[in-house]
């Protein structure tokens, strides 16, 4: 009878052990660790459409546009902390951006010499500023973009998170996303959908009021990416935001949908960006 007792006291303290180990390994720890060294490979594709309005006594103009961008990336450690945290170097291949605003077409690319960036996280979104000279403002409108490869990494939770656990992003984190200049009210939800073949799926979902340029805007966004648990990295992204901002004293009023979707890998050669010996 005493070896039978111990016998089911084995049993259940077995089970109890690997039900344990089955539960820690639900939980899945999704992050991109500061001092990552590694070199990614970005390439994004963005598609806008839409209608601005350049003044209230004109009428709107329909807009569309459509952004390539490809560039290598590699992480630096930021000079602060939250956004100012995020920051990296990134050697831009492909930058054209195609434009049709009410039936004027246009086609814009950045120069090479103007092609080694610096993206450094602020509040108000990823400052972007070239090693190789000044950019204007156009040039700079050719390499923004919602869902910036910097900006995606401060979604990732903070904790272990097993499927179906949802969590908040940082309101500083939502509004470097979006670009805002200032969240007046707003929140980005971001909750784990599934877990498969080694890839977790993030869905995120959110909206906000805020201004840029001093103009007010309503945002909503929605999307979801992806995390490779074995390369530990964010490998995908379909992001959608809706923006619809008045008119700012020296802004025009617009009306937006821009769909980015991003893939990202680590990169097989990488080029500029190799550690200098």
């Amino acid at each position: 009878m005493m070896r039978s007792t111990q016998a089911v006291g084995w049993l259940l303290a077995g089970l109890l052990i690997l039900s344990s180990a089955l539960l820690a390994a639900d939980k899945h720890k999704l992050e991109e660790p500061v001092d990552d060294s590694r070199v990614f490979g970005v390439g994004t594709r963005v598609d806008v459409n839409g209608k601005t309005q350049p003044s209230p006594k004109v009428e709107p103009l329909k807009l569309s546009a459509s952004a390539a961008l490809s560039y290598r990336e590699r992480r630096l450690l930021g000079p602060g902390s939250e956004a100012e945290s995020f920051r990296s170097v990134r050697d831009y291949e492909t930058t054209q951006t195609d434009i049709d605003v009410s039936g004027q077409k246009s086609t814009a690319k950045l120069g090479d010499h103007l092609k080694l960036i610096v993206a450094q996280g602020r509040i108000d979104g990823v400052e972007l500023y070239s090693l190789g000279g000044s950019l204007t403002s156009n040039e700079l409108d050719l390499i923004r973009s919602p869902a910036d490869s910097l900006a995606l990494i401060a979604l990732l939770p903070t904790k272990e998170v097993e499927v179906g656990d949802k969590w908040t992003a940082s309101g500083w984190a939502f509004q470097m996303l979006t670009a805002l200049d200032a969240i007046a009210k707003g929140e980005l939800s971001c909750s784990l959908a599934s877990v498969e073949k080694q890839i977790a799926r993030v869905t995120i979902e959110g909206k906000l009021e805020g201004s840029a340029l001093s103009a007010l805007s309503e945002v909503t966004v929605s999307g979801f990416y992806e995390y490779d648990l074995k390369d530990r990295c964010i490998t995908q992204c379909d992001f959608t935001q809706f923006e619809k901002r008045g008119f700012g004293p020296v802004s025009p009023a617009f009306e937006f949908t821009a769909r980015v979707r991003l893939l990202r890998k680590p990169a097989q050669l990488p080029g500029r960006l190799a550690d200098q010996k």
